[in-house]
């Protein structure tokens, strides 16, 4: 059996959450300055050696969303997503059971031992995650930033 190769192109970013590639990426999304700034300064959170829990940065609209796992207890059991205003009006938070994502990964890492072939976890991790983009999107559907504030009433 052929070894599948990853088509993905991993791009370098400094610990500031700038390189010339992301940067020129970000601007072929056509994203707004300030949602391209959000997004930068999430990928720098996301580097940061201190803050481990985040899974993954996109964005969505209006908003930069960063996926990061808590424990299971902190959502009630629930494997998630959670979502929370950041601390800016157009960044929000998705949170994951910590257990959830790691069973997510032990799945993804079993296929590649499952059929001994290196880079097939990478492809199932990449897909995973998609996944769980679109449950994110889903969930922000369903229930848009804008409608939180009346349940604080």
């Amino acid at each position: 059996m052929e070894e599948k190769k990853n088509k993905r192109t991993w791009l370098p970013i400094a610990e500031d959450g700038t390189s010339t590639e992301f940067l020129e990426m970000l601007e072929k999304a056509k994203l707004p300055p300030e949602l391209a700034k959000e997004v930068q300064n999430q990928i720098a959170e996301a580097q940061n050696a201190d803050n481990p829990n985040i899974v993954f940065v996109f964005s969505e609209g209006n908003y930069v969303v960063t996926a990061i796992h808590v424990p299971t207890e902190s959502l009630n059991g629930q494997d998630g997503p959670v979502l929370m205003k950041g601390a800016t009006e157009n960044h929000i938070f998705a949170a994951f059971s910590a257990d959830y994502i790691r069973e997510k990964i032990k799945n993804a890492d079993s296929l590649e031992e499952d059929a001994g072939l290196s880079g097939i976890a990478d492809n199932a991790w990449m897909n995973e995650l998609e996944r769980l983009v679109e449950v994110v999107r889903l969930e922000l559907a369903a229930n848009p930033p804008d409608s939180w504030e009346s349940l604080l009433d």
